[in-house]
């Protein structure tokens, strides 16, 4: 349970607008805050975006692939 409890922590810290998804902006404005650079975003998210819009799905859906 923990590690699931984990994984919704880290997942509301990225979605800001709490709409269940976490979007290129979102992670963009946390790498910000931690003071990361340029990582190439919209090409790590396009690698991983398997229905193409752009931003990551709810922890749910997550943690039923863990």
């Amino acid at each position: 349970m923990e590690r699931e409890e984990n994984l919704v922590a880290a997942f509301a810290y990225f979605d800001k607008d709490g709409s269940g998804y976490i979007t290129i902006e979102e992670i963009q404005q946390a790498c910000k805050d931690f003071g990361l650079g340029n990582l190439h975003l919209d090409e790590i998210i396009n690698e991983i975006d398997q229905d193409n819009v752009s931003s990551c799905k709810c922890v749910s859906e997550i943690t039923c692939r863990c």
